[in-house]
């Protein structure tokens, strides 16, 4: 993987997971002789986010030493699965079908791992998210950012288009956005983010901002998966990050710095032309010099652990590098 998007290996690297999967649930490979039970399994949409979160729940059971039970829930997995499928089909967004998921029971448990990650406020009042339905609104924003994307930065919508399943709006008083692994193929937005943002950004750049850097977390879980960033045992060193108050794993610091750096190019993007939203130009401008900003210091932050790189973080790394410099010898940054 590299900071450009590229929706080829991001598909391969998809399919590699889709192999875990398949090993964790015991799916064998086409053919004769296989039981009703495999052949059942083999019906599953792997790509399904519930199908991850499902192959997280065997494995965990098989480590506690409980044999976990599946005819159930594969029935039930294959059905909403197929239903996944079906709305995504009947999408009125020709730029990208996709589907705008409801509350499904993988992704309430999502939300419930997110809401424990979160810390506190500082008044101490607590931290709400949920899973709600797709408004009209919702929807239409999204497409009009969908075509955003296909217009300007074509690439990473179809890099979207391959790693990307589901799209699960939700409310909270706090959190943003997120993916989770354990729901690999989910994004989750606030609501939040289908409206003018801040100093008037407009609601499609400001939802174009927000797939950005949650899709690029998608690939960013399937890509390191098949090549880790970091050497064994780093993951988990704590850092100071741009982006959250409390110390994270070296892991999110890594994700991070390659999430600004595809947001700058958004901006970058659309400010090229100068017939894109001709009256929010300085709106734009502003928002790419905190991006900038952001991640410059994720990017110095890593270099002071660069022996906690894998060469293919240690790559991607210098590649950010690469497009810092370049923007200062392009006038774009000081």
């Amino acid at each position: 993987m590299r900071i450009e998007p590229d929706a080829g290996e991001a598909a391969r690297e998809s399919a590699a997971v889709q192999d875990v999967i398949r090993g964790v649930l015991g799916i064998p490979p086409s053919g004769d002789g296989t039981s009703r039970d495999e052949e059942s399994l083999r019906l599953l949409d792997l790509r399904y986010p519930g199908s991850c979160a499902w192959a997280y729940q065997v494995q965990t059971a098989r480590r506690s030493g409980h044999a976990p039970g599946q005819d159930d829930q594969l029935a039930t997995l294959i059905a909403l699965s197929e239903e996944s499928a079906e709305r995504a089909s009947k999408s009125a967004c020709a730029a990208w079908q996709v589907d705008l998921a409801p509350s499904e029971p993988h992704l309430r448990d999502s939300l419930a791992r997110a809401l424990k990650q979160t810390p506190p406020k500082a008044d101490g009042s607590p931290t709400t998210a949920q899973a709600i339905d797709w408004g009209a609104s919702e929807r239409a924003v999204l497409c009009a950012t969908a075509c955003l994307l296909a217009e300007f930065w074509p690439e990473v919508l179809a890099e979207l288009a391959a790693v990307v399943r589901q799209v699960v709006l939700m409310d909270s008083n706090r959190i943003a956005g997120f993916t989770d692994f354990t729901s690999h193929g989910a994004v989750f937005l606030n609501r939040r983010r289908f409206a003018d943002g801040e100093g008037g950004l407009p609601a499609a750049v400001h939802c174009a901002e927000a797939l950005v850097h949650e899709g690029t977390h998608n690939r960013c879980n399937g890509a390191n998966a098949v090549r880790p960033f970091l050497v064994a045992d780093a993951a988990e060193t704590l850092s100071e990050t741009p982006l959250r108050s409390d110390p994270r794993p070296l892991a999110g610091l890594f994700q991070q710095l390659v999430v600004l750096e595809r947001c700058c190019e958004l901006y970058e993007r659309l400010l090229a032309d100068e017939d894109t939203f001709p009256a929010k130009r300085e709106t734009l401008r502003v928002r790419l010099d905190q991006l900038i900003g952001q991640a410059d210091q994720a990017r110095n932050l890593l270099h002071r652990h660069r022996e906690a790189l894998s060469d293919h973080g240690c790559l991607v790394l210098d590649e950010a590098g690469a497009r810092a410099a370049l923007r200062v010898n392009d006038g774009v940054s000081a």
